[in-house]
């Protein structure tokens, strides 16, 4: 019996511990630049420019950073507060959100 608790206790442990790998993990722009490659995070903030395509600069009180909206048009987001969900795409030295979730305010 008392092994049966380990087990379960182990097996609990390591579902948690995995289920918090894909969690998303609020953040703001300053923090997301330094956050691993797809690393899931919710960001908070103003989109103030369109960068062409589906790139946007997203603005904080950190700082500034790129990301990418598949689903809006430039004249839905632009100059709107925005709270994103998604993940972290590093290329190189820079990083930009590939946001998986927009609601716009």
């Amino acid at each position: 019996m008392k092994l049966l608790n380990k087990i379960s206790a182990v097996l609990l442990m390591t579902m948690l511990a995995m289920g918090s790998a894909y969690a998303y993990q609020p953040t703001n722009t300053n923090s997301a630049k330094s956050l691993s490659n797809e690393a899931s995070v919710v960001i908070a903030g103003k989109i103030v420019r369109h960068l062409g395509g589906k790139r946007y600069e997203l603005q904080d009180s950190s700082g500034k950073i790129r990301v990418e909206i598949d689903d809006y048009s430039p004249n839905q987001v632009v100059g709107r507060n925005v709270t994103i969900r998604g993940t972290v795409d590093r290329g190189g030295r820079s990083a930009e959100i590939d946001a998986n979730s927009v609601t716009v305010y």
